[in-house]
C-alpha cells in the first residue's frame, strides 16, 4: 500500500492553513462580491489558525492516485517520456 503520508509535517499543515486563508480573502474581494456568496463549510466560521488546522485535518483525504508529470516533445520526437504521436503512451512502457 502507498502512503501518501498527508498532513504528516509541520510544512504541510502551514501551506494548507496558508492557502485556506489566502482562498477565504481571495474570495471577500469585492470584484467577486456578486458572484462568490461567501466561505463554505467547515471554513464559513474559522477566524484562528486552530480552527482552520483543525478543520483541515478533519478534511483532508487522499482522494486520487499518485501523479507526475512528464514533458512532452515535438511531433516525431522519440527520445524523451511522453510520446506526442500518440496521446498517453509512453516511451519503452
Amino acid at each position: 500500500m502507498i502512503d501518501p503520508a498527508i498532513l504528516t509535517t509541520e510544512f504541510d499543515i502551514v501551506a494548507i492553513r496558508e492557502a485556506v486563508k489566502e482562498t477565504i480573502t481571495f474570495s471577500r474581494a469585492p470584484a467577486f462580491r456578486n458572484i462568490i456568496s461567501g466561505v463554505a463549510a467547515p471554513f464559513t466560521n474559522t477566524t484562528t489558525d486552530n480552527e482552520i488546522d483543525n478543520s483541515v485535518k478533519n478534511i483532508a483525504s487522499f482522494g486520487a492516485h499518485a501523479v507526475g508529470t512528464a514533458s512532452m516533445l515535438p511531433k516525431g520526437a522519440s527520445w524523451d517520456v511522453v510520446d506526442p504521436d500518440y496521446p498517453l503512451r509512453t516511451f519503452g512502457v
